[in-house]
């Protein structure tokens, strides 16, 4: 449009500067010129529709209106129509007001690239957003695969670990994963079967050292307790007494006639015997009370919490049982055997040997009173029938 607007000024430059009339052929050429222009005003209301209602926009086309078709086409008809008059307007009026009437479409092509660019601007700035939020959604799905193939793999693996460290041999379930997740898991599995082997070690240990305590501390033919694992129950229990301000009562007997047992049947009878006498013992003591062999014939009850009536009674109850026996013989027939008793009861500050010999001392009376009786503590002694 500049163009043509240019050309038509070119046309009426020369009769304007030698002051010669504006001949039909010339005219022929300015109105030419004046169609394409109306033309490229149609083209242009095309090509600028979408821009004519941004912001600037109505302005810069009023202004192209005005001055443009306007002014410029207004001094254009105002030199045509004095087409031969000898008053055609001087060169620099003409073109100070054909050049002011051109500056509204450099106007608008100044505001259409203004606008272009800032569609640009526009679209690169939604394109540059748009890429963040794909990096930002790229980032968010590579931390999420992350996190569910190395992340949770890994804290899955710690469980285990721990679990394994609680004693929970559970296999764990391993998660999905690469290779590297695989070979985590194949060393876990190998650390609980190693932890597997080492338990069930220590459960065998265990085993055999219960076995091998149980052993050192029970009498191989009666399976009470021998001497020493009585000895070291009996002071135990002397000093929770003594803390707590309880007693503790201590049943000795020992089997009558025992060796003429041994005599006349021999020693296995002698042994069955033992074995006989120790197990209906042990059934006729409670759960608390505790039964060693402390000797050939020779056993020791221990009754915690007793008083002297409950050690009596305590006693006479295993005298009774031990009379009422009646042990069956390999060869035949049956055996009865009796026992003596003997009762002492701990006091302030007492001692197992202490304790000891005053059972023993009790028992000692009991047989020279004729035994099958209790002694000790109280003076009345109970009368059973005489012994084998």
């Amino acid at each position: 449009m500049r163009e043509y607007a240019r050309r038509l000024a070119a046309q009426l430059m020369v009769p304007l500067i030698k002051h010669q009339a504006i001949d039909a052929s010339r005219q022929q050429r300015i109105n030419h010129l004046r169609d394409h222009l109306n033309e490229l005003a149609g083209l242009l209301n095309r090509q600028v529709g979408d821009y004519w209602n941004m912001p600037g926009m109505q302005q810069a086309r009023h202004s192209v209106a005005q001055h443009y078709f306007g002014d410029g086409y207004g001094l254009l008809d105002s030199v045509l129509r004095q087409g031969s008059s000898a008053k055609l307007p001087a060169v620099m009026a003409f073109t100070d007001r054909y050049t002011q009437s051109m500056r509204s479409i450099e106007q608008l092509q100044t505001q259409i690239q203004a606008l272009r660019g800032s569609q640009r601007a526009k679209r690169e700035a939604i394109a540059a957003m748009t890429l963040c939020c794909a990096l930002i959604v790229a980032l968010i799905i590579l931390l999420h695969i992350s996190r569910r193939r190395m992340l949770v793999p890994l804290l899955q693996a710690r469980k285990a670990i721990i679990d394994l460290a609680d004693g929970n041999l559970l296999a764990a379930r391993p998660p999905r994963g690469g290779p590297e997740v695989e070979q985590l898991f194949d060393a876990i599995d190998v650390l609980r079967a190693n932890q597997e082997k080492r338990l069930q070690t220590e459960r065998r240990l265990a085993e055999m050292t219960q076995q091998l305590k149980h052993q050192a501390e029970t009498n191989t033919l009666t399976g009470v307790h021998n001497r020493r694992a009585l000895e070291t129950i009996g002071e135990q229990l002397l000093n929770h007494a003594e803390f707590g301000g309880w007693r503790v009562g201590l049943v000795m007997f020992d089997i009558d006639h025992f060796k003429k047992v041994n005599d006349v049947h021999g020693h296995p009878v002698g042994d069955l015997v033992l074995k006989t006498v120790a197990q209906t013992v042990a059934r006729a003591c409670r759960n608390e009370d505790n039964i060693g062999r402390v000797g050939g014939e020779e056993f020791i009850v221990l009754v915690p919490l007793a008083d002297a009536r409950a050690v009596r009674a305590v006693a006479e109850k295993l005298r009774q049982r031990i009379e009422n026996l009646r042990i069956a013989l390999p060869g035949g027939g049956e055996l009865r055997v009796t026992a003596s008793f003997g009762i002492a009861l701990s006091g302030p500050h007492a001692d197992w040997d202490k304790l000891v010999t005053q059972a023993d001392t009790a028992l000692y009376e009991a047989k020279h009173s004729g035994r099958n009786r209790v002694a000790g503590l109280e003076r009345t002694e109970t009368m059973a029938s005489p012994a084998i």
